[in-house]
């Protein structure tokens, strides 16, 4: 197989999964240079199975083309069904918010083979997501971006749930939140990546000083409850880029392990070894 032939599809397989992305992500996901990408996009522009979307300015992603004939091509391309090439549309001021999401989904089930990842929009519509966050009605502004599923030793499930947040919320948004997480939902574990060291300081600590001490569900690993990631690309090894509510570096994968391997009432901040 060629080189250019390898590199397309290596482009329409990561868009699969991605849906609508920057350059800078796909290089990251695919690890191919940003020269090599734009040389092959605007071959398979012209063949019709990408689209170049704008964003903003000077932002532009790239996604597969949403016609059943292009889907059918690049189907045959990467071996699937051209109905695992049809995404959601999305308005354009979500569409950077949305690959960070696919960016760490994708991150999540390649080191979970077992994961299921339930988006904000199909939570209402999926039962157990529904049941876990305790949803009485709609509420967007209390959704988390998404939520992951693990199987736990006992047989049962494991749930957290994502924010991604790029952008400073008011302290009393981000209070309710956390509240919200901590006492009236069944999730078992929260994460925030934030854009930045500064933002996710912030937030760790605003969790530290007015919700550690208060919590009653999670209150015996209420340190571990909350994990964050001061980077939205998390450098060279994203899932080990975490820290918890002390500031104690750890990874996520190491941290779900506990959580999978604890039942909820034997659970312990002493659980968590960060050696």
């Amino acid at each position: 197989m060629s080189a250019r032939r390898k590199c397309a599809e290596a482009i329409l397989s990561a868009l699969k999964e991605l849906g609508p992305s920057t350059i800078e992500l796909l290089s990251l996901v695919t690890e191919i240079p940003k020269k090599d990408l734009r040389q092959a996009f605007g071959l398979l522009k012209k063949r019709g199975l990408v689209d170049m979307l704008v964003g903003g300015e000077r932002l532009f992603f790239y996604q597969l083309n949403q016609s059943l004939r292009a889907r059918e091509e690049a189907a045959r391309m990467i071996g699937c069904g051209s109905s695992e090439l049809s995404r959601p549309l999305l308005r354009r001021q979500d569409r950077y918010h949305d690959q960070w999401c696919e960016f760490w989904s994708w991150h999540l089930r390649r080191a979970f083979p077992k994961v299921e990842i339930v988006r904000e929009f199909q939570i209402n519509s999926t039962e157990i997501a529904a049941n876990v966050l305790q949803l009485k009605q709609v509420d967007y502004e209390l959704m988390p971006d998404f939520l992951m599923f693990l199987p736990s030793e006992n047989g049962g499930r494991v749930t957290i749930a994502f924010e991604i947040e790029r952008t400073r919320k008011s302290e009393k948004r981000l209070l309710r939140k956390f509240k919200r997480y901590m006492e009236e939902t069944r999730v078992d574990g929260l994460v925030y990546v934030c854009d930045s060291g500064r933002l996710s300081e912030t937030i760790r600590t605003l969790y530290e000083t007015k919700l550690l001490d208060h919590s009653m569900r999670v209150r015996h690993y209420a340190e571990n409850f909350f994990l964050f990631s001061d980077s939205l690309t998390g450098g060279t090894r994203p899932l080990e880029s975490f820290f918890n509510s002390n500031a104690q570096p750890t990874s996520i994968t190491s941290w779900c392990r506990t959580l999978c391997s604890t039942s909820r009432n034997a659970r312990r901040d002493a659980n968590f070894n960060y050696a």
